[in-house]
């Protein structure tokens, strides 16, 4: 599988290491080239973001301006050996030959950049960033008269080596106010959107999660807006037929001329009231949102709690109502996104000390992607005291019993939308936190260990009912099973005397033989009976 487990989630979740010997400095003056006027350079491991936040306090019209420059040791270059990226402040970027690369600057957000009204008395927070062996620069520009602008740039440099970042100023004057390294964000479960922010509403990609009648769903993701154009930078849509309603990460909401709801005006802080709306746009970039839809007759209530990075909590909720006709129906939900992107947080499986566990989502899960070390099972049948298992290495539907493998730990699983993979054959059944009792015409296993050889396996449901909650799962198989345990790890030895050792089942006074047989009428001989061995004379 694919390596899905990785270090950091949160923009400010790594170790923030900061500058004492320039921030809070000038750098450059009126006459000084980029070469002539930089910062020191910073080392720039993979995983990390080097962040600078500085203004322009005098501008030559150099058209240069300022400067990142992705150097391979401690020195400023442009080309040769040590040179990897000279990006300029302007549409463009030079590049080194090893890259193979030509062309000009290859992304820019929102429009044509005019240097005089970009730099002049401007902020400008620029981020490098380093993904495996990718590197990315973001440019975000506010002018003086308030323009928002964001350049961005990214390019492979085939290599996880560390590399030196400086900061230039060219014929312009720039007062540093902060300098910090982060680890950078990762996408740990599904990307909606697309990561240089660039998408526009509807273009970025939406998953379809169906809310049936008295229904909850919740969704759970990290948003990263663009922080600059759009304050909407993710969207609830819920769908039905043509009936829809629109639920925006800013203070909008919209639907048909059926579905109309109520909401608070504005995103509020728990207890204090309205928040300003700039700082919210700039809270909002990593935050934790969890949004939740709950159907309840005709009655859909909406909430949504954005946690910032700070640990700063926004909060809002929106009701509406569905006809009579309508709240008896299925309907559709989908997150989309605006100007940003969306890490659609994954579902967490928890692996026990017996290395075996069973399990069921809500969602359709996607197992190519799972984190390394976590194997997925479907099982098809059995053979002897063997299930026979059949392995998951792609997606399946919500609500699949699957039989899942690993150490001890936990894994994250990314959640999808729907999924088209045929599971009819698969004897696993999502556990509803009822009793699964015996049922005539049915033989039903639930997970057990055995307490001599240590080990899971499967044990029959027969006098006595187990619980298996929700997000578990039980084996279902159709007409009588005689054995009265199945193993999935090859030790299906009938033979063996074995001990089963579980607070959740009991089983009942039933002889089998070796085989594992019933046998209604005893004889002299060997037979298993509440899992161990018994000699009858």
């Amino acid at each position: 599988m694919n390596k899905f487990l990785r270090k950091a989630l949160l923009v400010l979740g790594g170790v923030i290491l900061s500058s004492t010997a320039w921030a809070d400095q000038t750098i450059g003056d009126l006459s000084k080239g980029w070469a002539e006027a930089h910062s020191e350079g910073y080392v720039l491991s993979e995983g990390k973001s080097q962040n600078f936040t500085f203004s322009v306090t005098g501008f030559n019209g150099q058209w240069a301006s300022f400067v990142i420059n992705v150097t391979k040791t401690n020195a400023i270059a442009f080309g040769g050996d040590n040179g990897y990226l000279f990006l300029r402040s302007v549409d463009w970027a030079h590049y080194t030959t090893d890259w193979n690369v030509e062309g000009p600057f290859n992304k820019n957000s929102f429009g044509e950049v005019k240097t005089n009204d970009v730099i002049t008395n401007a902020t400008i927070k620029t981020s490098v960033k380093r993904l495996g062996t990718k590197i990315l620069i973001f440019n975000d520009i506010t002018t003086q008269s308030n323009k928002k602008y964001r350049h961005y740039y990214e390019q492979d440099l085939g290599t996880t080596d560390d590399v030196y970042v400086f900061l230039c100023a060219d014929n312009m004057v720039m007062n540093v106010s902060e300098v910090s390294q982060s680890d950078t964000e990762q996408i740990t479960g599904t990307l909606l959107g697309v990561e240089d922010n660039t998408g526009v509403f509807g273009a970025g990609a939406r998953e379809d999660f169906i809310v049936a009648p008295d229904k909850s769903l919740s969704f759970k993701f990290i948003n990263y807006s663009n922080k600059l154009a759009a304050p909407n930078s993710w969207t609830l849509e819920l769908q039905q037929n043509t009936k829809y309603f629109d639920f925006g990460s800013d203070n909008r909401m919209w639907g048909d001329a059926t579905w109309t709801g109520t909401a608070n005006v504005l995103w509020n802080t728990p207890g204090t009231g309205m928040y300003d709306w700039d700082t919210y746009i700039d809270d909002m970039y990593g935050a934790t949102v969890v949004v939740t839809v709950k159907r309840e007759g005709a009655k859909v209530t909406i909430t949504a709690l954005q946690t910032s990075t700070t640990g700063k909590e926004f909060g809002r909720t929106c009701e509406f109502t569905m006809s009579d006709t309508e709240k008896d129906l299925d309907f559709t939900a989908r997150l989309l996104t605006e100007g940003g992107h969306l890490d659609l947080l994954p579902v967490t499986a928890e692996v026990g000390e017996y290395g075996w566990v069973t399990f069921a989502s809500d969602y359709a899960l996607d197992f190519s992607k799972a984190t390394d070390g976590l194997t997925a099972y479907m099982v098809s049948g059995f053979e002897g005291n063997s299930v026979i298992k059949d392995e998951v290495t792609g997606t399946v539907p919500a609500g699949t019993g699957l039989l899942l493998k690993g150490a001890q730990g936990s894994y994250n699983i990314p959640i999808l939308g729907s999924s088209t993979t045929n599971v009819t054959a698969n004897k696993l059944v999502a556990g509803t936190g009822d009793e699964v009792a015996k049922e005539d015409g049915y033989t039903k296993y639930v997970l057990s260990v055995n307490s001599e050889t240590n080990k899971a396996e499967f044990q029959r449901i027969n006098a006595v009912s187990a619980t298996v909650p929700v997000g578990k799962a039980y084996l279902k198989f159709e007409g009588a099973v005689s054995a009265p345990w199945l193993s999935f790890e090859g030790n299906g030895d009938a033979t063996a005397i074995r001990t089963i050792d579980n607070g959740q089942l009991m089983m009942d006074n039933v002889y089998y033989d070796l085989s594992g047989r019933r046998v209604n009428q005893l004889t002299k001989g060997l037979y298993i009976v509440n899992g161990k061995k018994v000699i009858i004379k």
